[in-house]
């Protein structure tokens, strides 16, 4: 990884700021809105230089204002360049001036999800778009407000992530992510990519092909980007006072569907990708093997079993007064643990079978994945060509935990400060853990 991976910017009305002394910024795929907490230190006898860089940063960095953030140090003509991380705004600038003369500039904000999670969903928005809305139609009325795109392709955002995209055109990412759909290469273009999307059509429907069963394998919901597309929305409008985001993920859940913000300031519709290579490798024996090095100083793991359940039912819809009597009904069962333990939910927005099945193995896969968690804290921002994201997955080889294979990374912090440098912590489970 370079040496400068630890060279953090913001571009903030058209001009890029760079002299941070600490940072942290967080990316979670489970939680909304990506946060960011940058400090600009000066101290008592600094010079002029200092003081202009001081002034320059405060009077650019206003509360809501936008900025985009990068990792990484943009070195011209080399093949590494830096990598957007987030498109967000300034929720808040902190000054504290002490009596010895030295000041600290704290500024935090969060990515583009903080409209929705701060904003209440109108409730008349299912009305306003007619009875063949798709979800994806109902999403894009719902964060139109604030000029967000939504897409189904999570490959080109991960690529930009990981500063892949600085290697690979956005072009090819695009032809990659229908490929993945398992259309021919041969009959994808950059033109029909664009006729697709400005005809509001699924590619594959464009194209008039098929779906491979490989690449629904490849999914953890069985779905490709074009099958979100067409996943159709009823009784969708949204409760008084729900927040944009929480309305669309009480949906998103029911379909099978995870929502996060791509680092252009997208909002992503798909699923886990725990088919993708392994972009990381970390190593921890008892005894350092040269070939096959410990690359890092601290992880944790967790092993649980207080969230898992041997059987989940869950009832939709209800027919009548009793909801037990629900012709909507799930059950899935873990025979592996080795007592009772039953838990029973109530959905009334499962309205199928499906629906029902689906969410009860939600529940039941996210006992598993608290089951068993692996974090991490790992030096630099990267290893190799590739900086740490969500959405990846890395091979994991740790003698103290017993654990050898492959997981997924749902949660990155990067961070660095006085008291410990640079440094990265992550949060792995097991491929297949999210399971929508």
């Amino acid at each position: 990884m370079s040496s400068r991976s630890d060279y953090v910017s913001i571009e903030v009305g058209g001009e890029r700021l760079d002299t941070w002394t600490e940072y942290r910024v967080v990316s979670d795929m489970l939680t909304p809105a990506d946060a960011f907490t940058l400090t600009l230190e000066i101290g008592s006898g600094r010079g002029q230089l200092a003081q202009r860089a001081w002034a320059r940063v405060r009077d650019l960095c206003v509360p809501l204002a936008e900025v985009q953030l990068f990792i990484g140090a943009d070195i011209h003509g080399g093949a590494r360049r830096r990598a957007l991380q987030l498109t967000g705004r300034i929720d808040e600038v902190e000054i504290d001036v002490t009596r010895e003369g030295g000041a600290i500039m704290k500024i935090e904000g969060r990515d583009r999800a903080a409209y929705l999670v701060d904003s209440c969903a109108p409730v008349g928005l299912l009305r306003s778009l007619g009875d063949d809305a798709t979800f994806i139609d109902l999403a894009r009325a719902a964060v139109a407000p604030w000029g967000i795109e939504v897409i189904t392709d999570q490959t080109a955002a991960r690529n930009v992530l990981t500063g892949a995209s600085g290697l690979t055109p956005e072009q090819r990412l695009e032809v990659d992510a229908a490929v993945a759909q398992g259309i021919d290469r041969r009959f994808v273009t950059q033109h029909v990519l664009r006729e697709a999307q400005r005809a509001r059509t699924p590619v594959d429907e464009y194209l008039g092909a098929s779906v491979s069963p490989r690449a629904r394998s490849r999914s953890s919901s069985g779905m490709v980007p074009s099958d979100v597309e067409r996943q159709r929305v009823t009784e969708a409008s949204p409760h008084a006072g729900e927040t944009v985001w929480s309305f669309l993920e009480r949906h998103t859940e029911r379909l099978g569907i995870l929502m996060w913000m791509s680092p252009r300031g997208e909002l992503v519709l798909g699923s886990p990708d725990y088919t993708s290579d392994a972009l990381y490798r970390f190593v921890r024996r008892f005894t350092n093997e040269s070939g096959d090095p410990n690359n890092f100083a601290q992880g944790s793991s967790k092993r649980s079993g207080a969230d898992r359940y041997s059987k989940v039912t869950v009832y939709g819809r209800s027919h009548g007064q009793d909801v037990t009597r629900s012709r909507v009904r799930a059950v899935v069962k873990d025979d592996t643990l080795p007592f009772e333990r039953r838990k029973v939910e109530h959905l009334p927005g499962c309205t199928t079978a499906e629906q029902a099945n689906r969410a009860a193995k939600r529940i039941m896969r996210e006992g598993v994945a608290s089951a068993d968690v692996f974090e991490i804290s790992a030096d630099d921002h990267g290893q190799g060509r590739y900086l740490y994201a969500i959405n990846t997955v890395a091979d994991l080889v740790d003698e103290y935990s017993d654990s050898d294979g492959r997981r997924f990374v749902v949660a990155r912090t990067f961070e660095r400060s006085r008291d410990r440098g640079t440094r990265t912590e992550l949060r792995l489970l097991p491929l297949y853990a999210l399971t929508l």
